[in-house]
């Protein structure tokens, strides 16, 4: 190969080389910006976002002797500090009252939950893939329960009625209030479970426990 073919081709195959470190360099800011952006949670109406003292160094930078694994060390941290329509968390399940013989018992196996624990098949006690209508106004928001009967969705803070009509089971209605959040929605963290601090619990019971006495 003449020394005129061999520059052409070493010529080429840097040009190459080059285009894949741009090609690269550009996917890995991509991510970089779309990890940022996802951490951070939508604004709503009232919301404002800005810099606060972690909650967990308490401004110290440091956790048990090492860097704060939440502030990375900046002893502040991005959040938001949520308005009155800033939507909250609400988590529970739909329990099965048939499959009791009293309410005090089926109130008891709700208490002793562990949502850390997944589950993905039904389950006798609970009732799954039933569909809970919150209604709000001239609004109704749907969430579904798994198959092994939770559920979890968002609601804006306000008054709701509850609504579940599932075949075999009475017709069931309940109001309630979700409040309005008040600690600050700090941004996610990779490889870090956050708790959400105004989570709306809400354990629900449908049916009639086994052993209702005759009226």
């Amino acid at each position: 190969m003449k020394d005129e073919e061999k520059l052409r081709a070493l010529d080429s195959k840097q040009a190459k080389i080059i285009a894949y470190i741009v090609v690269f360099g550009f996917m890995a800011i991509m991510l970089v910006f779309g990890l940022k952006s996802a951490s951070q949670a939508p604004l709503h109406e009232g919301d404002t976002r800005r810099s606060i003292t972690c909650k967990w160094c308490e401004g110290k930078g440091t956790l048990e002797g090492d860097r704060c694994r939440y502030c990375l060390g900046a002893k502040k941290l991005k959040a938001i500090i949520p308005g009155p329509n800033h939507p909250v968390r609400i988590r529970g399940t739909l329990w099965n009252l048939n499959a009791f013989e009293s309410r005090e018992e089926a109130q008891q196996a709700a208490e002793k939950t562990d949502y850390s624990q997944v589950l993905l098949k039904q389950l006798p006690e609970t009732v799954g893939l039933a569909q809970l209508k919150f209604t709000r106004g001239q609004n109704t928001t749907e969430i579904a329960t798994k198959p092994s009967g939770r559920y979890w969705g968002y609601l804006v803070p306000g008054d709701y009625t509850l609504t579940i009509d599932v075949p075999g089971y009475p017709s069931y209605e309940q109001s309630l209030t979700i409040p309005v959040r008040e600690h600050p929605v700090w941004p996610k963290i990779p490889g870090v479970e956050l708790e959400d601090e105004d989570e709306f619990k809400l354990e629900i019971f449908i049916g009639e426990p086994s052993n209702k006495p005759e009226e």
